[in-house]
């Protein structure tokens, strides 16, 4: 399992849109890290707390 340590909710950065009355949503990824480019070459783009309010 992945997890980060420091925050009870992991929030990612994606693209949210409603087309013809249905959702559509992207989450948007970057390179992975060394540590887990083991498990997969994407990781999600993560959001920090004071990033939310800009996002």
């Amino acid at each position: 399992m992945i997890t980060e340590n420091n925050q009870d909710i992991i929030k990612f950065a994606g693209l949210y849109k409603i087309t013809g009355g249905m959702p559509h949503y992207v989450i948007i990824a970057q390179q992975a890290n060394p540590e887990l480019k083991v498990v997969h070459d994407r990781l999600p783009v993560m959001l920090d707390d004071d990033q939310i309010s800009d996002y």
